[in-house]
């Protein structure tokens, strides 16, 4: 992951966090059944590209960083059904309405699920999602070299991961200022990866089968 050249993927985080910011809609689809909306209006998007300190306000991010997207704000903006495409739950469905988990769906992989988070999702914090976004970094894989599976994975290239549970699981800080000082650590955050994701912001098409389209993934180039 180290060996990709960290101010190209800050570019890319930048471009994809502004496409968030100017839309007021995102949506994601995939062949395995997801189908999300949401009104991300009033949602700035993050670059999210690892920078500890950035003078063009990068939130800080862990490093590597990669994986620009959002952190929810605003209650009640999301819906629809997203699909768990890897791990113990592959193929549970949640369903979501106005931004509340109020359904599981696909056989066993879904009564699993909803054994395991059982009544966390009715607790007044609870938000779904909380935050998602879009892995960026080429060389990022599932399972690391040194057998680690949390982190890099959510920097795989195309993939998203779309987290649920405490709406504000960190600190994030622009121009060296507090954003959220109602922050508090999650007690809870977890959610599945989407693979192969097609993701719309308005009528744009940002991903396009797992495939970032070369507009925000070689910005510099494009323009």
């Amino acid at each position: 992951m180290v060996r990709v050249d960290p101010y190209w993927q800050r570019d890319v985080g930048r471009a994809i966090a502004d496409a968030f910011t100017d839309a007021d809609t995102a949506r994601i689809t995939t062949r395995t059944g997801t189908d999300f909306t949401e009104d991300i209006s009033k949602i700035p998007g993050e670059a999210l590209s690892g920078f500890a300190a950035d003078p063009e306000g990068t939130p800080w991010e862990y490093v590597p960083g990669s994986c620009p997207g959002i952190v929810e704000r605003e209650w009640g903006v999301a819906q629809g059904k997203v699909v768990y495409d890897d791990g113990p739950y592959k193929g549970a469905v949640i369903v979501i309405e106005d931004s509340r988990i109020t359904d599981f769906e696909g056989g066993v992989p879904g009564e699993l699920l909803k054994y395991d988070l059982g009544d966390k999702i009715n607790e007044d914090d609870f938000m779904c999602p909380c935050e998602w976004g879009i892995g960026t970094n080429p060389n990022a894989r599932m399972v690391a070299p040194n057998g680690r599976t949390l982190l890099e994975w959510e920097r795989v290239r195309g993939l998203i991961h779309f987290h649920f549970g405490d709406s504000q699981p960190y600190p994030v800080m622009i121009d060296g200022k507090l954003q959220n000082p109602e922050w508090k650590p999650a007690k809870f955050h977890t959610g599945p990866n989407i693979w192969y994701p097609t993701v719309y912001l308005d009528e744009e098409i940002i991903v396009k089968d797992g495939i970032i389209v070369d507009k925000y993934y070689n910005p510099k180039k494009v323009a």
